[in-house]
C-alpha cells in the first residue's frame, strides 16, 4: 500500500487498524524504501513550489484590483472636487459631514445653522 498506492502510513494503519509505529518499521526495512522516500520528498517539494506560485500569483491579482479600485476612486474625487464641475448635494454633504447633523425625526441630514453658507462654497 505504501509503495503501490502511496498511501502514508497513517492512512495505512487506519485502514488495516494495526499501530501506526508498526507500519513504519515494516515500510523502513523494505529495500524500495530509500529511492520512495526520495521521490516523495522531491514530489511534495515540486507541489509546494507549485502552491507558493498559485499563492503569490492570487496575491498580485487582488494587490491589483486593490490598486485600480483606488486609482478610480481618486479620480472619481478630483473630479468631484474640480472647479470645473458642479458638485452634487450628497457629494458635498460626503466631504463636508463635519458640517450636517442627522435629524432622526426627519429622517434626513440639515446642514447646522450656525454655519454660513456662503463660507462654505468659498
Amino acid at each position: 500500500m505504501y509503495y503501490n498506492e502511496h498511501l502514508r502510513p497513517t492512512d495505512i494503519s487506519k485502514a488495516l487498524n494495526i499501530d501506526n509505529g508498526y507500519i513504519t518499521r515494516i515500510i523502513k526495512q523494505d529495500k524500495r524504501y530509500q529511492t520512495e522516500k526520495e521521490q516523495r520528498k522531491q514530489f511534495n517539494k515540486q507541489k509546494n513550489k507549485e502552491q507558493t506560485i498559485a499563492y503569490i500569483k492570487e496575491f498580485r491579482h487582488s494587490q491589483k484590483e486593490e490598486y485600480e479600485i483606488l486609482q478610480y476612486q481618486l479620480a472619481m474625487d478630483s473630479k468631484i472636487e474640480s472647479k470645473n464641475s458642479i458638485i452634487s448635494k450628497f457629494n458635498f454633504r460626503k466631504y463636508n459631514s463635519s458640517a450636517y447633523n442627522y435629524n432622526s425625526n426627519k429622517k434626513q441630514f440639515e446642514l447646522y445653522k450656525c454655519i454660513n453658507c456662503s463660507l462654505l462654497f468659498s
